[in-house]
């Protein structure tokens, strides 16, 4: 999670295996972490976006 969090555009793999491996509990972090992400651009990444609904369970 610390490389997503520290890459300024972390990959999409990267991304999805490291979401394939959370546990339940690691979930609040990581998106935490992509609404960090996001907040910090004018313009964020459609898939970032998608990516934070899907774990709030609204994809």
């Amino acid at each position: 999670m610390d490389k997503v969090a520290e890459d300024a555009f972390p990959s999409i793999p990267m991304m999805t295996l490291l979401e394939d491996l959370l546990e339940p509990d690691e979930v609040p972090a990581y998106a935490a972490v992509l609404m960090q992400k996001i907040s910090e651009t004018n313009y964020p990444s459609v898939s970032m976006l998608a990516r934070l609904a899907s774990l709030a369970g609204n994809d």
